[in-house]
C-alpha cells in the first residue's frame, strides 16, 4: 500500500467536555501550553466555550495546567540554552498570554545581575569564537573597528539583555583583552 503524505483534513468535532480535555492533553503531550493558547487551540477546533473551560478547569485541578512552573521553565530555558535576556523573554511570555503580574513575578525571581551578566558573556565568547577569536585575548583585530561592536551591541539588545548590562560586559571585556 502507498503512502499518503496528504493533510489529513477532518477531525473528531470537540462536541463535549471529555472530547476536549482529551485533545488538551494530547497538545500538552507535545509541549507546555499557556492557559490562552490551549484555549485558543481548542476553539479553533470548534470546541463550544463551556466544554473548553470544563477541560481547562480539570486539567488545572489536575496539576496539568500551571503557568507558573511553565514561566519558570520557559525562563531557564530561554535564558540559559538560548542566551536570551528579560526583556526579550518577557515579551515573549506576555505574547503567549501569560498574566502580566506572574511574568513580572517569574522574572524577578530568575534573572538577578549575575544571571544575566553570565548570559551576556556566554554570547560575547559565542561571537569571539564565531569570529575566530577566544576570549579573553581577543584583539582589536578580532572585532575590527566601531563596526563589530555596534554590530555586537545591536545582537544583544535584539536579544533582550539591558543596556546596562550589555555597556558593563562590553568594558569588562575590553578591560580584560588590554590587560
Amino acid at each position: 500500500m502507498p503512502l499518503s503524505f496528504t493533510k489529513k483534513t477532518s477531525r473528531k468535532p470537540l462536541d463535549s467536555g471529555e472530547a476536549a480535555f482529551s485533545a488538551a492533553l494530547w497538545y500538552l503531550s507535545r509541549r507546555p501550553y499557556t492557559r490562552f493558547e490551549l484555549e485558543s487551540k481548542l476553539r479553533a477546533r470548534g470546541a463550544e466555550p463551556r466544554c473548553v473551560e470544563e477541560a481547562l478547569a480539570s486539567l488545572a485541578e489536575r496539576g496539568l495546567l500551571d503557568e507558573e512552573k511553565l514561566a519558570e521553565a520557559y525562563i531557564h530555558y530561554r535564558s540559559a540554552i538560548s542566551l536570551r535576556g528579560p526583556f526579550c523573554v518577557r515579551r515573549e511570555l506576555l505574547a503567549r498570554g501569560l498574566d502580566r503580574e506572574l511574568t513580572e513575578s517569574a522574572l524577578s525571581r530568575w534573572y538577578d545581575g549575575e544571571v544575566e551578566r553570565r548570559a551576556v558573556k556566554l554570547f560575547l565568547e559565542k561571537e569571539a569564537r564565531r569570529a575566530g577569536a577566544a576570549l579573553p585575548e581577543a584583539s582589536e583585530e578580532d572585532f575590527s573597528g566601531e563596526k563589530e561592536w555596534e554590530k555586537l551591541r545591536r545582537k544583544l539588545v535584539s536579544r533582550g539583555f539591558s543596556m546596562s548590562m550589555i555597556d558593563a560586559c562590553l568594558a569588562e571585556f575590553h578591560q580584560t583583552k588590554n590587560s
